[in-house]
């Protein structure tokens, strides 16, 4: 039996994009479910939220972008190991932190042989960093 998971998330479809707002109280449950995808402990990840489901499940090795199908209101995506582990590690660090380390997660892929989007947003995520504030944590202080 294929398990199913419902989500509050906030859902919305475009022609090159599908929009995920994931809600702060679900980090955990959206990375469990890409972590038992990932670690091969479910053949794929069902997640239905407003109205639309998507199943996740891995794509062939040695791609780089996801590719998907949609069926109704069904988006089937293949996603590649790494885009996987990227989108699970992302959840995983907004589920410890109670906030995402970003606004959103953008991945490149392609529905019915054009280039199509998923993104995931979050409405709880760390604040913006000013440039001159990130030039200091990559660089370092360097004052000669």
């Amino acid at each position: 039996m294929a398990r199913l998971r419902s989500s509050r998330a906030a859902v919305v479809f475009g022609d090159t994009e599908v929009v995920v707002d994931i809600p702060a109280a679900e980090f955990g449950a959206w990375a469990l479910e890409l972590s038992l995808l990932e670690e091969g402990a479910v053949v794929d990840a069902r997640i239905a939220a407003d109205g639309a489901a998507f199943v996740f499940s891995l794509g062939p090795p040695a791609t780089v972008r996801f590719s998907a199908e949609l069926h109704g209101t069904t988006f089937v995506i293949a996603l590649p190991r790494e885009q996987c582990a990227y989108l699970r590690s992302v959840l995983l660090r907004a589920h410890r932190d109670d906030f995402a380390p970003v606004d959103h997660v953008h991945v490149e892929g392609a529905l019915g042989g054009r280039s199509f989007d998923l993104t995931l947003t979050f409405a709880a995520h760390a604040a913006a960093m000013p440039g001159e504030e990130a030039s200091k944590q990559i660089l370092g202080d360097r004052r000669d």
